[in-house]
């Protein structure tokens, strides 16, 4: 009885032990995340997997391992990992919708629009599904009205979304009507005043209109705000190069790079830094 008692024991002691070791790997995975080491990230994964009990869904840990893959510029290795994600569990729209921006930005447009119908199927008012078909509709196929229709519906539900709203002034920036812009994304500024992001969408429209005077100020209005805002140091570097200040705008974009924002963005401008 003793013997049977012991080895119950044991068995419960192991089950924590591993469950305890899980749990440090997924502390370590975070903090690696956190810090940038996403090469750490994917081993600490691919350990999470070898020790996760069979009967455990594991679809989250490869999901995760993707867009770690994706941070590392391994593409092919993360569409394999979403894949399997997707593979072991297909009732999860996030899974569809970190493979459909991966798709997309490997330009194929069809695969991202079919992997984000099949996200609104399983939730109908999952966010990035609604604001990336929403736009992708628009500038890859110009279907204006799919496109509001994505948006509106997430608005219908959640009036007071501020990156949704941003994106419906977007539709309208991007026909060409800067003036109404101006007057959607100043009200959107009485609406939300603390808002970095917002302050800098209504400089780069100005930049646009070659208002740069007015740029100037809402861009560094939202520095103000979020000095950490790399897109904002960027738009600031354009307004400097659109005035002919070749040396402050360059700092801007150094500055961006600094702050951690992918070098493909700002390899053209800092291209004309040389």
């Amino acid at each position: 009885m003793k013997r049977i008692t012991f080895l119950f024991f044991s068995i419960v002691l192991l089950g924590n032990i591993q469950a305890q070791s899980i749990d440090e790997l997924n502390d370590k995975a975070n903090q690696c995340f956190a810090q940038g080491e996403f090469d750490c990230c994917v081993k600490t994964y691919k350990k999470m997997i070898k020790k996760y009990p069979k009967k455990r869904d594991k679809s989250r840990l490869y999901c995760d391992m993707g867009t770690a893959y994706r941070r590392m510029g391994k593409t092919k290795d993360a569409m394999k990992a979403y894949n399997k994600a997707i593979k072991l569990n297909s009732k999860k729209a996030d899974y569809f919708t970190n493979r459909a921006t991966l798709k997309h930005n490997l330009e194929d447009v069809k695969g991202a629009l079919a992997d984000y119908n099949v996200a609104l199927e399983l939730d109908d008012l999952n966010k990035t599904a609604r604001i990336n078909r929403g736009m992708m509709m628009y500038i890859e196929f110009g279907e204006l009205d799919k496109a509001q229709a994505d948006l509106n519906a997430y608005l219908k539900v959640n009036p007071d979304d501020i990156d949704v709203e941003a994106r419906v002034v977007t539709l309208i920036k991007k026909q060409g009507k800067m003036e109404e812009a101006i007057v959607e994304y100043s009200k959107l500024i009485k609406k939300y005043p603390k808002s970095a992001m917002l302050y800098n969408a209504r400089s780069d429209t100005y930049l646009i209109m070659k208002k740069l005077d007015k740029a100037m100020i809402d861009v560094e209005k939202s520095i103000e705000l979020d000095p950490n805002y790399v897109i904002a140091q960027v738009t600031k570097g354009e307004v400097f190069m659109e005035i002919g200040n070749m040396e402050e705008a360059c700092k801007q974009f150094n500055l961006a790079v600094e702050l951690g924002i992918d070098k493909r963005v700002v390899k053209a401008l800092l291209g004309k830094c040389k």
